[in-house]
């Protein structure tokens, strides 16, 4: 499921509107705040890198198009001929050196160990943690301000996220929340994989990239920031 443009600002509403119904008895972790805070960090490097590697990608797929169009035959002499014939082998030489370095480092698979696998690992275990935690399944018990909060919204989305909590989910807050961050590093993981599908078959990974990196990243900083939201209600006592 995934959270766009303003929603986030929607579901803080609820958590605050369920907050006078019922506060979060839940025990705050540092840790976690410490972990997601992290998590942030390692995905605005991929984003800010990814989205760089992409375009010198498509720049330099266009510069070896035109250095394998350029043409020695107005060259007069056999002595320019050859030494243009050498500078184009020594540009293309270069050009497809850049192209493959950048292609890879946008890649799916350029991303595997140096962000995903990581990362991956890293939600693991903050899920695991808050779990441990709190399992008390105290977030059930916000569904008495929420699912009033329920019958006035009309986005689906945000209908779907409340009802998780409505429908009286055995695990903690935090939790729960820590899951949708994972789903949506797997739709990113998975939506990065279908770009190098698309990149093989023609040659449109970079362009595919422009609309799916900032619509992933901008979800999953969303669910990131509900779930930073929700730990530092738990510090304040669910106030």
């Amino acid at each position: 499921m995934l959270l766009r443009g303003k929603s986030i600002l929607v579901v803080m509403l609820a958590w605050t509107l369920a907050g006078c119904a019922v506060q979060l008895v839940e025990e705050n972790d540092p840790r976690i705040e410490e972990g997601l805070s992290d998590y942030q960090t390692a995905l605005e490097e991929f984003q800010l890198r990814v989205t760089d590697a992409y375009g010198r990608c498509a720049f330099y797929r266009g510069l070896v198009g035109e250095i394998e169009r350029r043409d020695c035959a107005t060259e007069t002499s056999t002595n320019a001929r050859s030494q243009c014939e050498m500078r184009i082998a020594e540009d293309l030489q270069s050009a497809t050196f850049n192209r493959d370095e950048m292609c890879d480092a946008a890649s799916y698979q350029g991303n595997l160990e140096d962000f995903y696998f990581p990362e991956e690992a890293r939600l693991r275990v903050l899920v695991t943690r808050a779990g441990i935690l709190d399992s008390s399944g105290a977030c059930a018990r916000l569904s008495r301000g929420v699912a009033r909060l329920a019958e006035t919204v009309t986005d689906e989305t945000i209908r779907e996220w409340i009802g998780d909590f409505e429908g009286g989910d055995s695990a903690n807050c935090t939790a729960l929340q820590l899951r949708r961050v994972q789903a949506n590093h797997t739709l990113l993981r998975q939506g990065h994989q279908r770009l190098d599908e698309r990149d093989r078959e023609d040659g449109s990974g970079p362009e595919q990239a422009k609309a799916f990196l900032p619509t992933a990243h901008e979800t999953l900083v969303q669910s990131i920031s509900i779930a930073l939201f929700i730990e530092r209600a738990k510090r304040r006592g669910g106030e």
